[in-house]
């Protein structure tokens, strides 16, 4: 029941840290939104840090996903040309 929803490409350190970084920049503009609606509002620079930097940071994260995908897809496709094993697998 290891099976796996994202291409074999998607697991790799990079897209990792961009969905990392898209996770935790969509629970913070959640959390400023809620905060914003529910209390008077924000300080104005605290309205441009929540609605223009930080969803700017999400968009961020969300496009390093791709990048590494990319990058771990050329670097199999250079391994398979050099005649090197894809990757090392212990049982």
């Amino acid at each position: 029941m290891n099976k796996k929803r994202l291409p074999s490409s998607a697991y790799n350190p990079i897209s990792m840290v961009g969905a990392v970084i898209a996770i935790v920049n969509f629970v913070i503009v959640l959390s400023v939104l809620v905060y914003d609606s529910v209390f008077d509002g924000l300080a104005p620079y605290a309205g441009i840090i929540a609605y223009i930097i930080l969803p700017a940071g999400l968009v961020m994260g969300l496009l390093i996903i791709p990048v590494g995908m990319f990058l771990e897809r050329r670097r199999r496709s250079r391994a398979v040309e050099d005649g090197r094993p894809r990757s090392i697998y212990i049982d």
